[in-house]
């Protein structure tokens, strides 16, 4: 006969296995809005302090894993307030650091929901994934005013998506394009065109974001995968699947670079673009 403590403990895990599927479902919803940040506050930042602190009310657990994380970041948070009292001109250190203290927040939000349930991280990347894909189709519309307000999604005749500048926005986009870059060379092949497709929306909005530092981490981060992925395999036949796919891969990406290097305005600005030094880098008042 059970007890009725265990009858209580059976009838009590439905709910906690709704409450815990529609903590993963807000989640995932949080981080699809992260891909739309045209004015702040945005709807994502709003909405991540709303969930971390109801989920801080309802039981976050800080494990033994995530407390040194935490720890740094309080150390971080720590030395950048004391800096604000030797400074001169406060305009805008607060609100910098309420930025980085929210993002050392969801850093460590994640890290822990991540541990508590692993199967959290694939959702939160699957909506990234989505995030990157819209967002980059907006860019690319925008860039080429193929949609009314085609402006919005612009700026200094660069893509920028749903953000409020072409710097943020093609960062981005290379941890949900590496994301599906390694599904594709471990997944089967039958799903590989709607991968390559979403890889290649967002490595055009990343390619007309024209963001320099975004093109140098997207490439070292697609030779950094292939190269793990081949000393991580040891059978030659998944090996040459990885490099067959990246070679695969890395021709049509210059075939499409190609295709849009015809169009004057992607020409002028990408040669414009690849020049070392700008003007407002080695210029009067520049920033080297």
């Amino acid at each position: 006969m059970s007890t009725p403590a265990a009858t209580s403990a059976a009838g009590f895990r439905p709910q906690l296995a709704a409450v815990a599927i529609l903590g993963s479902a807000m989640v995932t919803f949080g981080v699809f809005l992260s891909g739309f940040v045209i004015a702040e506050p945005a709807p994502y930042e709003v909405f991540m302090a709303a969930l971390i602190g109801l989920w801080f009310l309802f039981g976050l657990k800080i494990s033994r894993s995530v407390a040194p994380l935490l720890a740094l970041l309080i150390l971080f948070m720590t030395g950048g307030i004391l800096s604000l009292t030797v400074m001169s001109d406060l305009a805008t250190a607060p609100m910098y650091m309420a930025v980085s203290g929210f993002l050392c927040l969801t850093s460590v939000f994640y890290a822990a929901i991540i541990e508590a349930r692993h199967d959290r991280l694939k959702l939160i990347f699957d909506a990234w994934v989505a995030a990157g894909v819209i967002t980059s189709l907006l860019g690319i519309l925008g860039y080429f005013g193929a949609i009314p307000g085609a402006a919005n999604f612009t700026l200094y005749d660069r893509a920028k998506g749903a953000f409020q500048d072409p710097n943020v926005f093609g960062p981005f986009l290379v941890a949900p394009s590496v994301y599906l870059m390694y599904r594709l060379l471990t997944e089967r092949i039958a799903t590989a065109p709607v991968k390559a497709i979403a890889i290649l929306i967002m490595a055009l909005g990343l390619f007309l974001s024209f963001s320099r530092a975004a093109w140098a981490l997207y490439l070292f981060c697609a030779c950094a995968l292939v190269l793990v992925m081949l000393l991580k395999e040891r059978t030659g036949a998944f090996r040459l699947k990885i490099l067959v796919l990246a070679l695969s891969g890395a021709l049509l990406m210059v075939t499409a670079l190609v295709i849009a290097l015809q169009i004057l305005q992607v020409a002028d600005l990408f040669s414009n673009r690849t020049q070392l030094v700008q003007e407002y880098d080695g210029g009067h008042l520049g920033r080297f």
